[in-house]
């Protein structure tokens, strides 16, 4: 079983490359999907709901444009940061290096919802946090 998830975890990185080789191919019809309708939340208060910008955020981080990315939206890049982390943890595990580099405790987490709900309040109030649209 040990070898199966050496493998799977062989193939993301594998993944990840011909992603990034074939993306001229694909990036039309992601930033088609990415492009699509208004926030219905916004629309309908003129406030930035915790998810505005997403798209916007994942596309910048895809185009490697990091600042622009945490300026849009933090989460993806946020969640990216937490998935590479995970993902090195996973991997040193199958080799038999017991490594934490997510903390487990609960209050890390609740302190990182935190301030991302806090992010999406303020950022209604300081033009400077609001999304580029």
């Amino acid at each position: 079983m040990k070898h199966v998830w050496r493998a799977l975890l062989l193939l993301v990185p594998v993944l990840i490359v011909l992603g990034y080789v074939f993306h001229e191919k694909t990036y039309p019809l992601i930033e088609a999907f990415a492009g699509g309708g208004a926030c219905f939340f916004h629309t309908v208060t003129g406030l930035y709901c915790p998810g505005c910008g997403m798209s916007r955020a994942s596309l910048a981080l895809l185009q490697g444009k990091l600042l622009l990315s945490f300026h849009e939206n933090p989460m993806p890049l946020t969640c990216v940061v937490l998935a590479v982390l995970g993902y090195v943890e996973l991997w040193l595990l199958t080799f038999g290096k017991k490594v934490r580099l997510l903390p487990e405790r609960w209050q890390f987490w609740a302190v990182l919802i935190g301030l991302h709900l806090v992010w999406a309040v303020v950022r209604n109030f300081v033009p400077a946090l609001m999304p580029l649209t």
